[in-house]
């Protein structure tokens, strides 16, 4: 995987993080129920705190995107 398609991976799961975070918080809005709201509301905490740890990863793309093997075999 090169650059451009580890930011265009990023990207996308950024996009699909907003998309739930938008769902859980119309949900816990439209909800009656204190409970579900409840819940809802802190599943759209935890996307957003997603999106923000992949914006992040985007952001430092040069620390996150080599991964150095290590040169011995431990098999």
């Amino acid at each position: 995987m090169d650059r451009i398609e580890f930011e265009s991976m990023i990207d996308l799961a950024i996009e699909r993080e907003i998309e739930a975070y938008l769902f859980y918080t119309k949900v816990a809005e439209v909800t009656t129920n204190k409970a579900l709201a409840t819940i809802f509301s802190e599943l759209a905490a935890e996307e957003n705190g997603h999106k923000i740890l992949l914006e992040s990863f985007k952001e430092n793309a040069d620390l996150h995107f080599e991964i150095n093997a290590p040169d011995v075999d431990y098999h």
